[in-house]
Order: structure tokens, then C-alpha cells, then sequence
């Protein structure tokens, strides 16, 4: 079976115990998440595919009844990584933590958004639920040391990037995921109150990029302009990363096909040295805001 370095996303749905004021996905709650049984079919399919890799993303994958089940499937399939994305607060039950990562799970990406639990349960609407993903993290790492961080930058926590990095290193975690928010769902409902124009948000991802670099920890933007962040170009995950095959609406597409069908390509694009790499803008973005922030890039790439 080959061997293809690049995961298999699959979609859970769209359930969880949080309530972000940015959801993207808060639409979708009104559908049913997947079954067993179609999540094992799906699980499948990517082991056909020859992906020695699978990503289960929602939604809150650990509250579901079958989660652990869900991970001894896969790997009982051998694949040789097995990774979640999770606000981490049913990770707080230890006894939790250690079966489900005694089933297989082989990488958990916790998202956290403040350095503290004002910051944080002021997005996620939840009282408790910074100190649970706090307590979540330490129980993990009592058994699997492989973890990452997932830090969405809205308008209610984007000056505080610096320090949600700072302690998260200081708790043990040194590869971060930072991600431009997606203007949709409960985030464009909420759009003046989550979502914050490039030219302010850029200067707090510029000191989070100087701050890893300086430390030697790895970090990954996502859905930032190129031309808002091209000095930093090599941390930007749609031009370093392969293209990752996303299993969603039945059928498989790359997640940058996913991101593009949210985002448009604007006139001065047509004149940017990335033009060819550059995913876009944000459909919703450029209708509430406009056009004016983004200018051509000349240099070479």
C-alpha cells in the first residue's frame, strides 16, 4: 500500500459542547452528526486510498459515545497517525485521556483562544471551559507527548496571540496552528464583533511569527492574505504544506478546493507575483470591508 505523507480529514459533523461566538460550523449543528458505521465506512475508504494518516475534525470529536471505538478502529487499520482536533475539555477526565489514547490516538491539536479564562470562555460562551482544556492538556501529556495547539485570532482575543503562546509553551506545547477566522456560520453572524480587518490583526501575527522564530517553536498561519504576510511566506500552511484530501458531503476534496469555494480572487490579483498560490479572500470579508487593504505583490516570490 503506498505510503501518502498527507492525512485524510474527515468531517465528524458539526456537535459540540462549546459555544464560540466565531463558529464557523454553528449552521451545521442543525443537521445530524455521522454515524459508526459511516465514520468506519469513510475510515476505510482512506486506508483504500492508501493514506497512512487520519484527521478526525467537527464539531467536538470526543464527545461523541463512540469516540474511543472510533480511534481503536482506525487503529486497528495500522495507520500510523491518528490525530483529533478538540477543545480538549473531555481530555480534564483522566480516565478519559488515558483510554483514549491507549485506543490509538496518536496527536491532539487543542484549541485555545486566551491566555486566560477571561479571554478564552469569553469566546467560547462556556464558564469552566479554559481551566478544563488547561486541566485536559495536562492529563494528555501525562500520556502522549505529541500535541499541538490550534489559536483562532478574532477581534476578542487577537492582542493576546503573544501571550496564549507563552503559556501554552510554558505547559508543554511547542507546534502551534494560527488561523485567520472564517466568516461564517456564527462568526458571520456575529461578524462586527468577531471578525477584525488584516491591517489590524497582521502586526499581532507579525510578533507570534518573530516570537517562534526566536524560540525555535514550529507555527503554521492559515487563512492570511499572502500579500498581507509574504516576509513570512514559509509559515504560511497553504504554501508549505501538501495539500491535505478532505472527506466532506460524501465525497473527497483537497481542504484548499474547501477553503477557495468561501473565498474570491480580486481585480489587483490578476497583478500579484502570488496570484498563482494565493487562495483568495474571504467572499463575506471583502463585501463588508472592501478591497483597499490588498495590494499586488511585486518581488519575487
Amino acid at each position: 500500500m503506498a505510503d501518502d505523507s498527507a492525512p485524510r480529514m474527515i468531517e465528524i459533523g458539526a456537535q459540540c459542547n462549546n459555544n464560540c461566538i466565531f463558529c464557523c460550523q454553528y449552521e451545521l449543528r442543525k443537521e445530524r452528526d455521522k454515524t459508526t458505521q459511516e465514520l468506519k465506512q469513510e475510515i476505510d475508504l482512506a486506508r483504500k486510498d492508501g493514506k497512512q494518516k487520519v484527521s478526525f475534525l467537527g464539531g467536538e470529536f470526543t464527545i461523541r459515545d463512540d469516540a474511543v471505538e472510533i480511534i481503536s478502529y482506525a487503529k486497528s487499520l495500522q495507520f500510523k497517525y491518528i490525530h483529533i482536533t478538540t477543545n480538549g475539555r473531555m481530555f480534564s477526565y483522566e480516565d478519559f485521556a488515558k483510554r483514549i489514547i491507549k485506543a490509538g490516538l496518536t496527536v491532539a491539536n487543542f484549541s485555545v483562544y486566551g491566555p486566560n479564562a477571561e479571554v478564552h470562555d469569553g469566546l467560547t460562551r462556556v464558564k469552566g471551559s479554559f481551566d478544563q482544556t488547561m486541566e485536559g492538556l495536562s492529563n494528555y501529556l501525562k500520556y502522549e507527548q505529541r500535541v499541538a495547539a490550534s489559536i483562532t485570532l478574532v477581534k476578542g482575543n487577537c492582542r493576546h496571540v503573544l501571550d496564549t503562546l507563552k503559556v501554552l509553551e510554558s505547559r508543554g506545547v511547542h507546534l502551534f496552528h494560527i488561523n485567520g477566522p472564517i466568516p461564517e456560520g456564527l462568526a458571520k453572524m456575529n461578524f462586527s464583533k468577531t471578525i477584525p480587518k488584516y491591517s489590524d490583526l497582521i502586526p499581532h501575527l507579525k510578533e507570534a511569527a518573530d516570537y517562534c522564530r526566536r524560540k525555535g517553536l514550529f507555527v503554521r498561519f492559515t487563512n492570511i492574505p499572502l500579500c498581507h504576510f509574504a516576509e513570512y511566506k514559509d509559515y504560511i500552511d497553504e504554501v508549505s504544506n501538501q495539500p491535505v484530501s478532505v472527506m466532506t458531503a460524501g465525497k473527497v476534496i483537497t481542504e484548499d478546493q474547501k477553503r477557495k469555494g468561501m473565498k474570491v480572487k480580486l481585480d489587483q490579483c490578476k497583478h500579484c507575483n502570488c496570484e498563482s498560490i494565493c487562495e483568495g479572500v474571504f467572499r463575506e470579508y471583502v463585501e463588508e470591508y472592501g478591497r483597499d487593504e490588498f495590494k499586488p505583490l511585486q518581488q519575487a516570490w
